[in-house]
């Protein structure tokens, strides 16, 4: 018995060595996660109950915009994380967004789909749908769909 308990530590200090040794010829690899930013997407600090970000960020090369249950959508430099623009909605935006070229879609609370554009947040049209929109709309050939909480 003593003789397999040395032969196992003998043998698991022989590939700890052997480990050591193949990582000490490729030199050691260090996984570092660094934040760029991180920014509340609220205009004002909100300290009530509400899950705030449902939303799921939409990206681009150049911008990240994510949209708030409280006051509305923001657009953020994906590189610096400086503040582009931000567009004040009513009960927020949490459904998601449809981006398209230069424009993005989206239904916010307040009942309205609207179109925005993706570079400055100038609103390029809205329509009333009576509820909001609890999921991105869907552009397919030149049309919009959306559904709303309503169930329309």
């Amino acid at each position: 018995m003593k003789i397999v308990v040395a032969l196992v530590i003998l043998f698991s200090l022989s590939a700890c060595s052997t480990l050591t040794e193949r990582m000490a010829k490729q030199g050691t690899r260090e996984l570092v996660l660094e934040p760029v930013f991180v920014r509340a997407t609220p205009e004002k600090p909100f300290f009530a109950y509400r899950r705030l970000n449902r939303m799921t960020p939409v990206l681009t090369p150049s911008v990240v915009v994510q949209g708030n249950a409280i006051d509305g959508l923001v657009a953020y430099d994906r590189k610096r994380g400086s503040l582009i623009w931000r567009l004040t909605i009513e009960n927020g935006v949490e459904g998601g967004i449809e981006l398209s070229g230069e424009n993005i879609y989206f239904g916010g609370g307040d009942g309205l789909l609207r179109s925005v554009s993706l570079k400055n947040g100038a609103l390029n049209w809205s329509v009333p749908m009576r509820a909001e929109l609890l999921a991105p709309p869907t552009l397919e050939n030149s049309m919009l769909f959306a559904q709303t909480g309503a169930d329309v």
